[in-house]
């Protein structure tokens, strides 16, 4: 693909407040524009309001004096290396005063769009999720003449708070997109029966660089769980899982880390358990700091109800560790004999055995090298490019394959 101009709305996006919102977004986007396999002359444009502040008109003088500051600012054109953000002035309501914030902000996106003679040139948009910028997307891409690509990553499709207004949310900008793509099977499978149209399967893109496993810092057998602190990542199913395992006395260790800032009671369930001695939770870390602790781990646990795909089964790997995860959706795609096992999601007990195994068989049972180069051959950076490349081409050159 030669000279084309690709426009991405994305679901979510890092900002001051939230650093570590959408930042797998950010890195595919970033990866499709430095990498050297995906074409000459192609540029990336980001719409970008996701760092909008949330105004309650219960508060009027703040409520007005915030519209006025919103009227009078202009969109701030930016180069990030080689990706043009472009910061869209906008403000969320708290409460429903001219009508919902979804559509408020597509009329701000669209009037930007249609205003800047930049987007002219715009050749496909990409939106990353369905909701909200599939959504957003659908009409942009109307008003430009533009195919439209969505990539679907969201593990509880369709998520229930949608339910309402699926066919608004969901199934036009659906049916309206040239191509759509998921990052598992199951997940493809599910759009699929919902839309009666075809979905393509690619996966989450990761970075793979040189393994590099550092020593393990003690002689315990160092878990590594990279997860968000809910209910549906089944943190509260693995500390059962490890209160099995502290009453045999067995010599191991989990580490729980998390780009949030609160434990959310978590760290009273510990407690309670009596399971401090081998359970940690590290809140608030960057993305740069979670990757490091892949380094010094001799097994992911993923022990979630429900997942899409499974970024962090992926990351393990591109380190060289075996996974002990669940059969939810997205890993039983990815976890086989040779990197990993897999458990029935909720079964604390199933998953207290897994982890025993592990602590006395995993060592010498997985080659971390041959996990490493297994997984580089179907996820690496340049893999999933490609694939995109092809996409793209597909709804640029063949714009007929439409399903609206």
């Amino acid at each position: 693909m030669k000279n084309k101009t690709i426009l991405h709305i994305p679901s979510w996006y890092p900002t001051q407040q939230k650093p570590h919102s959408g930042i797998f977004i950010r890195n595919f986007i970033f990866e499709l524009a430095n990498n050297n396999l995906f074409g000459v002359g192609v540029s990336h444009i980001v719409l970008n309001w996701h760092d909008s502040p949330v105004v309650s008109i219960r508060n009027p003088v703040k409520a007005i004096l915030s519209l006025i500051k919103h009227i009078i600012k202009k969109p701030v054109f930016k180069y990030e290396g080689r990706v043009l953000v472009v910061h869209v002035p906008f403000i969320v309501l708290s409460e429903r005063l001219f009508g919902s914030n979804e559509i408020r902000l597509q009329r701000v996106l669209g009037l930007v769009v249609k205003k800047h003679a930049l987007f002219k040139t715009v050749n496909l948009i990409h939106a990353h999720v369905t909701y909200p910028a599939g959504f957003l997307g659908h009409k942009i891409a109307l008003s430009i003449n533009a195919p439209l690509v969505i990539s679907e990553h969201s593990g509880d499709f369709p998520h229930p708070g949608y339910l309402n207004d699926i066919y608004n949310k969901l199934l036009i900008p659906l049916k309206g997109a040239k191509v759509v793509t998921s990052v598992s099977p199951h997940l493809s499978s599910r759009i699929e029966l919902l839309t009666q149209r075809p979905v393509s399967t690619i996966a989450n893109l990761t970075g793979f660089e040189k393994m590099c496993l550092d020593p393990s810092p003690s002689g315990k057998f160092n878990f590594l769980v990279v997860t968000r602190l809910q209910y549906q990542k089944g943190v509260d199913i693995l500390m059962l899982a490890c209160r099995l395992l502290a009453d045999e006395n067995l010599n191991f260790k989990v580490l729980i880390v998390t780009s949030e800032y609160s434990c959310n009671g978590w760290q009273n369930m510990l407690d309670a358990m009596h399971l401090n001695e081998h359970v940690t939770i590290k809140t608030g870390l960057a993305y740069d700091e979670i990757i490091r602790h892949y380094r010094v781990s001799d097994c992911l646990i993923s022990p979630s109800r429900e997942e899409s795909f499974g970024m962090t089964i992926i990351e393990a790997f591109s380190h060289g560790i075996p996974v002990i995860a669940t059969r939810c959706g997205g890993p039983e795609y990815i976890v086989n004999e040779s990197n990993g096992k897999l458990v029935a999601p909720g079964n604390y007990k199933d998953l207290s055995n897994e982890m025993k195994w592990m602590i006395r068989c995993g060592k010498q049972s997985y080659n971390g090298e041959l996990i490493y180069k297994s997984a580089n051959e179907l996820y690496s950076a340049d893999i999933i490019v490609k694939q995109y490349n092809e996409v793209y081409n597909q709804a640029i050159i063949h714009p007929q394959n439409s399903f609206s």
